[in-house]
């Protein structure tokens, strides 16, 4: 089984991909900053009315939640600037995903991974995200991809990756003793 599809990825994609990398981040920080002015709230200003607390405590969630938008509306502002002065993420390029793992082909040159290059594999609502590290992926956005194509991808994906999941890399013989084929 075999797939090659040659994509592009927009600047939407792009900050998609950005979103995905730091969507933890983005909730952790506005939420400590809410519980740690909470909870100073609560501890410093015994004496104070309940209703007068809740009201603060109301106002440190709106604020936690206005900071949270701000990220997100910078992240975005960010990602299709640096999208927009790349030439490299504005081109095409062609992925070749076989059972020996993964090649991209672009104006750019060739990047080769096999399947125990892969560390993670992602799926959300807009594309499917192989990363060979923890900050690079291979993107392959959805909606360049026809039915059969996301069945054909998910096939290889559970093949390669789910399959081998029980295995550690430690326990994957070297180059030398296996095929990367059967790996």
């Amino acid at each position: 089984m075999e797939m090659s599809k040659t994509l592009s990825m927009s600047p939407d994609d792009f900050v998609a991909l950005n979103y995905f990398f730091v969507r933890k981040r983005l909730l952790i920080a506005p939420t400590l900053f809410f519980a740690l002015l909470s909870l100073l709230l609560l501890l410093f200003t015994r004496s104070m009315e309940l209703m007068l607390q809740l009201v603060f405590i109301g106002g440190f969630a709106l604020l936690s939640a206005l900071l949270t938008l701000a990220n997100l509306l910078v992240l975005k502002r960010a990602a299709k600037k640096q999208y927009l002065s790349t030439h490299a993420l504005q081109s095409e390029y062609t992925l070749h995903i076989d059972t020996g793992g993964i090649r991209q082909t672009g104006e750019h040159g060739i990047h080769t991974a096999l399947w125990l290059d892969i560390i993670k594999a992602s799926e959300t609502k807009s594309a499917f995200y192989l990363f060979f590290s923890h900050i690079e992926a291979f993107v392959i956005p959805k909606r360049l991809l026809n039915e059969g194509e996301e069945l054909c991808l998910r096939a290889l994906l559970n093949d390669n990756l789910i399959q081998r999941s029980k295995t550690t890399r430690k326990d994957v013989p070297s180059d030398e003793e296996s095929d990367p084929k059967t790996a």
